[in-house]
Formats: structure tokens, sequence, C-alpha cells
């Protein structure tokens, strides 16, 4: 508990700088009122009475960064106030939809046709309003006979034709660029051409309204999906300004950040998501995550004992039961502790968690030379990649691909152990070829505990003696995670048996900043120190 409270602290001090202060306090409009600043700016235009209005703007702000619950207590407030105000209604039906993340509940969708019920029983004023209500019923009306993916296209058609017969209204485009995110994230439509699409329209809204949480919000969602980190860092530097009370909007910059292998940064953001919310387990993950990063190994695994000793005080607790399966196998991984993590439990028994845990376990029991465990776990992680390949749910697909790359991941290590290299290649070949594949694209943590493909296969190479092919798979991974740490000690142990002097000079240099507050006595830091010092001794021989 005392490690949780000083992380808490820490988050808050750091929230409460006068630097951040100063920033935040420019970003935020004369006019606007202080409650409404804790959660941005939007105006969006409406047919309410005033008292109506001001709680039907904060709600749209909350619904904006998917505080989901406090969006809905805001819209039945604006209900309560005018009881004719049918854009209410409307938010409340809005706010049961998490566009991007898990489809609604039987219960939910229940519960959203009925106030699409009483939006249209309040007979809307406008002909645009009444076109937002028909446009919500269609992410509902029709289940269970059409499934998510048509309800999504319906809505975000119903969308379009808004958004383009009312070109001055900024929060239809918002929502239709929304709507194409989620249409993206479920289609099997190869390329990032819907993501681009929503970028083009929310940049300019942006440019235009620098306080809209949701703007800021669906930007860096549009370039985080799609790989593009750098274009998102303007939208990541804001958010967390424009909405200091919503806890999403304290994580979600580190998407960015952690793309680009800022550690620093996603750290001191999710710390800050931490301090609003302890029991935020997705951005404790991505503490956790950038800390082994930074190869600071024994922080790492204090928030992780912290988390397991707290979660398994409590029967049940599923959400907290399937944050620490990621946890504890990402820890065991990324330090390598073989022996742990080929008996690693499992906390769930969906096979989504089971996958984790079976991953980890064929690694380790293959890295200790248990080839009879390893395959067993190969042979039930092969399984669950087949069952979930054939969802009709495209997420579920691609997450069935991404263990079928962590299957072949175990299965070459385990012939790379039975001195079987060539099969080991092969099938890494194949791996990295699934990994390319735009719809698989990795980009960790999110995607799960598992190692990039192109940084395993760089790995296996040097066991083989192949640094020359081992630089060239070593420089693809960080091309995709940058300043991983694995793979920038991969690269530059990989150009110096390559005799490739200076992209090791490079390397290991840029290993030695990533490991400058690392745990003391780790043997790359050591390596890099002494490689460099062996190359300047040289030199001045030379």
């Amino acid at each position: 508990m005392q490690l949780r409270r000083q992380v808490i602290v820490l988050g808050a001090v750091l929230l409460a700088t006068p630097f951040s202060q100063a920033q935040y306090n420019r970003g935020i409009a004369a006019e606007t009122r202080p409650e409404q600043a804790q959660v941005g700016q939007v105006a969006m235009a409406n047919s309410c009475s005033d008292a109506a209005t001001a709680h039907f703007q904060r709600g749209l702000a909350l619904m904006h960064s998917f505080w989901w619950e406090e969006a809905r207590k805001a819209f039945h407030s604006a209900a309560e106030a005018d009881s004719d105000c049918a854009m209410a209604y409307w938010g409340v039906a809005m706010s049961y939809n998490d566009d991007l993340h898990g489809a609604p509940s039987e219960e939910d969708i229940k519960n959203a046709l009925q106030a699409v019920e009483k939006a249209h029983a309040a007979k809307p004023r406008t002909e645009r309003e009444r076109a937002y209500i028909s446009a919500v019923e269609s992410l509902y009306r029709g289940h269970p006979r059409l499934n998510r993916w048509e309800r999504d296209l319906a809505y975000n058609q119903a969308m379009e034709k808004i958004y383009l017969a009312y070109p001055e209204d900024q929060e239809a485009a918002t929502f239709y660029s929304l709507s194409l995110l989620a249409l993206a994230r479920r289609s099997e439509e190869s390329g990032y051409r819907l993501q681009e699409q929503a970028a083009q329209m929310l940049e300019p809204l942006f440019a235009d309204l620098p306080n809209h949480p949701g703007l800021a919000h669906y930007l860096i969602h549009t370039y985080d999906d799609s790989g593009q980190w750098e274009r998102g860092l303007a939208a990541a530097r804001r958010y967390a300004k424009i909405a200091p009370a919503v806890t999403h909007a304290q994580h979600m910059p580190s998407h960015i950040f952690a793309g680009l292998g800022m550690w620093d940064e996603a750290i001191a953001s999710n710390l800050g998501a931490l301090a609003a919310s302890p029991s935020y387990y997705h951005a404790l993950g991505y503490v956790v995550y950038s800390r082994l990063q930074k190869g600071q190994f024994r922080q790492a695994e204090r928030l992780v004992e912290e988390h397991k000793s707290l979660t398994l005080a409590v029967p049940g607790q599923r959400a907290e039961r399937r944050a620490l399966e990621d946890l504890e196998t990402r820890l065991l991984l990324e330090t390598r502790r073989w022996k742990e993590a080929a008996n690693v439990p499992t906390y769930l028994d969906t096979p989504l968690e089971k996958a984790a845990a079976l991953y980890a376990r064929g690694l380790g029991a293959a890295h200790t030379g248990d080839f009879q465990a390893a395959t067993r776990n190969l042979e039930e992680l092969r399984a669950i990649a087949q069952q979930l390949d054939s969802s009709s749910d495209s997420g579920m697909v691609v997450r069935a691909r991404r263990i079928a790359i962590q299957a072949k991941q175990v299965e070459a290590t385990i012939r790379l152990a039975q001195k079987r290299g060539e099969e080991a290649v092969r099938l890494m070949q194949e791996a990295c070829q699934m990994e390319d594949d735009p719809e698989v694209d990795r980009f960790p943590p999110d995607s799960g505990t598992g190692f990039p493909a192109h940084e395993f296969f760089g790995e296996i190479l040097l066991e083989l003696n192949r640094p020359q092919e081992a630089k060239r798979e070593f420089a693809m991974a960080l091309k995709r995670t940058p300043r991983r740490l694995h793979s920038v000690y991969g690269l530059a142990k990989a150009a110096a048996l390559s005799g490739d002097h200076e992209t090791a000079r490079v390397q290991y240099e840029a290993l030695l900043q990533l490991l400058e507050q690392a745990d003391a006595g780790l043997p790359e830091a050591e390596e890099g120190r002494k490689y460099l010092a062996n190359r300047k001794a040289a030199s001045l021989v030379q």
C-alpha cells in the first residue's frame, strides 16, 4: 500500500508544478467557468433551455473523453432541467456506446434504446436534432440481427449525411471522424485510409478549437492506431491540460509518448492518471512497461508485486486479475526470468488471458530445456489462436494473428534449443511476415505482452552467429518500436559483431542514455561502457 501511495503523491506533485499549472491556465479561455475548465471546452447547438444546456455541454465534454458514467449523469441532469430537451436523451443514448473499445452489453442496448424513445417523445425542434437522434438509434437498433460492425457502418453513414448537410456544425465533423476510427478498428480493410480521412478533418478543427477535448483525444487515437506518433505529439502535449480532471485525458498522451520511446513522458503521464484514479490499471501497465524499457527492473517489480498482493487479497476482481496477468507475464519476459516464466500462473480462464500465460510458459520451458512442457503450451496456444480466428469480431481475429505470431516464437525457441536453427529461422521469417501486415502491426504495450517479431528474430540470429542479418532485424524492430531496450541493445551488439563500429557506437551510446537511471550492475550497461572505452582507446592508438 505504501508504494501505491508514493506513486499517487508523485503524480500529484507532477500535476501541481507551477510550470504545468501556468501552461494549463494559458490553454483555457478567460470566459470558461472553472467547472467547465476541468473537462475542456465544447459548444454544440441545441434547442434546450439555458439551464439544461449547461449540463448538456458538460456531458458532451465528458463523453469526448470517454468518461461515460459521468457524462450520462450530466445528460440526465439536462433532462431534469428541461424535459423537452431531446438532445439530452440523445446524449444518454450515446453514452452507452464506447466507440473504440468493448461492445455495449444487452442491458446497455436496452437502456440506450429507451433513451432514444424519450428523445423522439420530446419532439426535437429542428431537423438537425432529429438527424442526430436517428443516427444514434442506428448504433443499437437491429441488435442482434445486425452485428456491431453493421450497426457502426449505419451510424457512420448517418453521421456523414449530417456532416455534409451542416458544414458549420463542428461537432458533426468530430463525431463523423470518430465513427471512421471505429470502422477502422473493426474493418478488414488493409492500410490506414480511414484514419487518414479522420485526421484530415480533425486537424483543422483542432487548430480552431484548441481546448476541445474530443479533438485532441481522437487525434491521439488516430495517430496511435496508424503508428504515426510524431504527428500526434501536438495533441498529446495538449490533451492533459485541456481536461485535467479526467483520468483518461491524463493517460492518453502516453500512447504517443510510448510509441516514440519517450519513456519519462509516458511515466509522468500515467502517474498523473494514477493520481486521479489509483485503480486505473491500464495506466499502471504503461508505467511498468516504461520502467522496464529504462532498465528500472526493481521499480517495475515492486509495482507488479504490490498490485498482485492487493488483487489476490480480494476474491473476484476480474479487471484487476486481467491487469495482473499482463503485468506479471510482461515483467518476467522483459527481464528474461525464464524459470519463473515457465511456471507463471493464470488468474482468469478466458482465451486471451490464458494465451498470455501459455506464451510465457512456452518460452520459459523452452529456455530451461523442458521441451515436453514447451510443446504442450505451444499446442494450447495454437488452439486458442484458431478459436479466436473464427470469431466474427475483427478485433478478435487480429488478436488471433498476434497469438499465432507468439506461437511461432515459442516453436522457434524450441527448434533453436534442439539445434535445428534453420527451422527456427524459417518460423521467424513467417512470424515477421505476419507482423508486417498492417492489420497486425504490434505497438506495445497495448498489443500484448509478447516480443516484437523482428526483435525476437534478431536475437535468434545472434544465437546462430549471424550478426549481419540480426542487425537488419533489430533495425526493423526499432522503426516500429523506438528506444525499446532489447532492440537497442541487440542492434548495438549485432553491429559490433559484424564490424560496423559506427552503428555500434551510436547504439551503445543510445543504450547508456536509455539506462542512465537504470538499476545498478545491468550487464547490458557494463557491456556498452566497455565497448565504448575500448573503441576510444583504439582510436587513440591509431
